[in-house]
Parts: C-alpha cells; structure tokens; sequence
C-alpha cells in the first residue's frame, strides 16, 4: 500500500531482538507527502488495524546525519 502512495521512498519493518516491539521506517520525498499518505481516506481502515494490534505512535523527522558505506 506504501509503494503507491506519491512521494513514497522505501519501507524497512525493524523487529527489537526480544520481539516485543516493531518500528516501520519509511522514507518519503518530502513532509507534505506524508501528510497526504496519513490523509488519505483509503488508509484509515489499515491505520485502525494497525492500532488495533498494537499501540500505533506516528512522528515526522528529519535526517540530521548519515552513515554510508
């Protein structure tokens, strides 16, 4: 559902070692896509199942360093 979306980059699911919590690192062109992405009506029923699994907290950041090989 992701890929779809305009201004999306990537998606990478980030499992803890004990397996109790899960983070969704996405990637997105610019904050405005993501704010359409949250907005979309489409993606409300998947937002409601996701919260229904699992406590579900959102946040926008900017990158302010990066490590590259």
């Amino acid at each position: 559902m992701f890929s779809k979306m305009t201004g999306w980059i990537s998606t990478s699911l980030l499992k803890s070692r004990d397996g109790s919590k899960v983070v969704v690192y996405s990637q997105w062109r610019d904050a405005k896509d993501i704010d359409a992405f949250r907005q979309d009506p489409q993606m409300k029923p998947h937002f409601q199942q996701f919260g229904a699994l699992a406590k579900l907290e959102s946040f926008t950041c900017d990158v302010s360093y990066g490590l590259h090989a």
